[in-house]
């Protein structure tokens, strides 16, 4: 089989184009990129604190706090450059430590933008990453803020020792239930965001595995006479659980 003739660039805006419709589609993939990337992606400046290099950002400081003109430093123009026009060369010199090193920037961010709506660049990099990816650690206070009662309540007894087995699970156990119910093991936990709700319902019916539903984003408890009981079945439940799931 050939391989795929494909340029540099058209590589990199197909990355990028992929990135925003993982993110247009409201699921996240395992993959964490640097901070960099993010602000590339929204199109924001990069400052000192994103050179990774210290000896270099030390650098830029004593620019920013000294008297260059007897300096022999120039702007990209050729323009020497001078007390008055030091803070174009700090920018100069940030964007190609950031951005300008990275020849891919410019062509994901461009298929990024085809992918998603002029609203993601309200958004700050951490907020993006977490679109993508979601959060490292799944915290059951805050899944339960997320949390929609249908036939129950939060104190319904059923839903009671649901909670109390997440809270005493470990974060493994925890991202399969969340899979379970949503088809995703990560949220991505940005403020204000109603698009990340669980729907927990209650049957009257005894001893049942529970059940869930990932286009609704539901599970489905029934009557259960002890914590246990209940705690196995949904082991067993997510345990025997398969089908397409997104990670």
């Amino acid at each position: 089989m050939e391989a795929l003739s494909i340029s540099d660039t058209e590589f990199y805006a197909f990355v990028g184009f992929f990135i925003g419709h993982v993110i247009f589609q409201q699921v996240q993939i395992s993959v964490r990129f640097s901070r960099t990337l993010y602000m590339a992606l929204l199109k924001k400046k990069g400052t000192s604190n994103d050179i990774a290099n210290e000896t270099l950002k030390t650098s830029l400081d004593w620019i920013k706090n000294n008297s260059v003109d007897q300096m022999e430093f120039v702007l990209k123009s050729g323009k020497k450059v001078t007390d008055a026009n030091k803070e174009e060369f700090i920018e100069e010199f940030i964007y190609e430590e950031t951005y300008g090193k990275r020849v891919g920037y410019p062509a994901m961010a461009q298929g990024f933008s085809k992918a998603v709506s002029d609203d993601i660049y309200n958004f700050q990099p951490h907020q993006l990453e977490r679109l993508l990816s979601g959060v490292d650690h799944i915290s059951i206070k805050h899944l339960k803020t997320l949390a929609i009662y249908r036939e129950c309540t939060f104190q319904t007894e059923e839903v009671m020792n649901f909670w109390h087995i997440l809270e005493n699970s470990n974060e493994e156990f925890r991202r399969n239930v969340l899979r379970f119910i949503t088809g995703s093991s990560s949220l991505q936990s940005i403020p204000g965001s109603h698009s990340e709700c669980i729907i927990i319902t209650q049957m009257n019916i005894q001893g049942f595995l529970p059940t869930a539903n990932t286009c609704f984003r539901r599970i489905v408890l029934y009557k259960y006479k002890s914590y246990s009981e209940l705690k196995n079945k949904l082991e067993r439940a997510v345990k025997e659980n398969g089908g397409f799931h997104f990670i």
